[in-house]
């Protein structure tokens, strides 16, 4: 799993907080989603950019992030890593 333990866990806890809502108002997430995304489609042809930025990226996927790399052919290209001393990364400090 990439990213942070703890943001997955709490990813986890909204998620289940939202299916027992939906449950006790009787609806499945889809019910739930239809007039949302209805919503964001009819912005969209309003012309509001952010609407439309979102059902690209959910239908398309989110552009790959480029990267590009200057240096000297020549040479490898170098990583450096360290850490510091203190720091738990994993409760993101």
């Amino acid at each position: 799993m990439a990213g942070s333990p703890v943001k997955h866990a709490r990813n986890h806890i909204v998620r289940e907080a939202i299916i027992k809502a939906l449950e006790k108002e009787g609806m499945t997430p889809e019910e739930a989603l239809i007039p949302i995304a209805q919503k964001i489609l009819a912005q969209a042809q309003e012309g509001d950019v952010a609407s439309f930025k979102e059902l690209a990226d959910r239908l398309d996927g989110k552009p790959a992030q480029q990267v590009q790399l200057q240096g000297d052919a020549d040479q490898p290209l170098a990583v450096e890593l360290s850490w510091l001393k203190g720091r738990d990364l994993a409760k993101g400090e």
